[in-house]
């Protein structure tokens, strides 16, 4: 069985309504998912190699928020299934809307997105939900992301976006482009 999600408004307001991912996706319904940013001590941001959209860089950890769960709890939970890693979180931002309709896909997601610093001693392993962690510099990344934004999921470009304007960091990132030529592959 499909585990239950919370719909939610385009405020992060629950609207009463328990779906399945499944139901929420087909219909549209805005639904809540954690992302993780998982640095190394190099401050190498780790990317996964998203098996479901073909080897797209992804968030390194990103799962959907059960209805029984918060933001924080499904991050925690997401982050240990995914990578096997117990880490404090710093909540960057929440209700991050990614509307991923540019997908062909319809569905709306509304992120929790944290981030955290890989501990000392843990060691990635390769599982049956991520097979692949790409260590990549944040001036990396933007640029990979101007010059080929199709490397990337959509959700990730979204919530990299909000990363970057919550911690005011000195990077120009032209998101509205990179989406126009993203949803124009």
């Amino acid at each position: 069985m499909d585990e239950l999600v919370d719909a939610v408004d385009l405020n992060d307001q629950p609207t009463g309504k328990k779906l399945s991912i499944a139901e929420a996706h087909t219909t549209g319904a805005p639904h809540r998912v954690a992302a993780v940013f998982v640095f190394d001590r190099s401050k190498n941001l780790l990317l996964q190699a998203h098996e479901l959209s073909k080897g797209l860089l992804d968030h390194t950890v990103g799962g959907h928020v059960a209805s029984s769960e918060n933001y924080q709890d499904a991050a925690m939970r997401e982050m240990k299934e995914e990578i096997g890693m117990v880490a404090p979180l710093r909540l960057v931002k929440q209700g991050v809307i990614s509307n991923e309709h540019a997908t062909g896909r319809n569905v709306i997601h509304i992120f929790g997105v944290f981030e955290t610093l890989a501990e000392i001693g843990w060691k990635f392993m390769p599982n049956t939900e991520v097979k692949n962690l790409v260590p990549m510099s944040l001036d990396k990344i933007f640029t990979a992301m101007n010059n080929d934004p199709n490397r990337f999921t959509l959700g990730f470009i979204n919530t990299l976006n909000v990363y970057v304007l919550a911690n005011k960091l000195p990077i120009e990132f032209d998101v509205e482009k990179i989406r126009k030529n993203w949803s124009e592959l």
